[in-house]
């Protein structure tokens, strides 16, 4: 999983060489295709503690013809960035490079999930908490596409605790 999640690593090679990926399209709509709906970590912000942490990200489209797969990635940047030139930060799903898991809940309509594993002890710091934004890319059985680069965004969080001990100190008594 560490292959897949080399955030350090994929933010060198962004800031050196871009990156390539294909199908890149800027905000792009190809064919009848929508994207209804983007869920990630089941709606919850992603509290990383010291062990590793697995969430979903999941994308439902619409498309006459049915869809086939999906694609997403996590960014962060100022607003107007290309999440494919220069992002500030770039996380890829576990399965980068094959499909997505996709199921239909009509002939038109799927609903399509990937995973990402954060891993603290690794690549992960404190400074990497914040809004990050989500892109995803979808597409139809028709070669019909879309993407958006910013459909939504989710909280990365380190897990904090705050501990204290409220309990009275025991007073030794006076010595003369």
């Amino acid at each position: 999983m560490r292959k897949r999640v080399a955030f350090a690593v994929l933010t060198a090679v962004a800031g050196l060489a871009g990156f390539a990926v294909p199908g890149a399209y800027a905000d792009e709509t190809v064919g009848d295709i929508q994207i209804t709906g983007v869920v990630v970590n089941g709606g919850k912000n992603i509290v990383v503690d010291t062990a590793d942490k697995t969430i979903t990200v999941s994308a439902t489209a619409t498309d006459p013809s049915g869809i086939w797969d999906a694609d997403f990635y996590l960014w962060r940047g100022p607003d107007g960035t290309d999440p494919h030139d220069n992002p500030d930060g770039y996380i890829l799903p576990n399965e980068d490079t094959t499909p997505a898991d996709c199921v239909a809940s009509s002939s038109t309509t799927s609903t399509c999930t990937k995973t990402f594993t954060f891993e603290p002890d690794w690549w992960l710091t404190s400074a990497d908490a914040g809004t990050w934004k989500v892109g995803v890319q979808v597409w139809a059985n028709d070669d019909s596409r879309a993407e958006r680069w910013a459909y939504t965004t989710t909280r990365l969080q380190r897990h904090s605790k705050l501990t204290a001990n409220a309990s009275p100190e025991p007073i030794a008594k006076a010595r003369h």
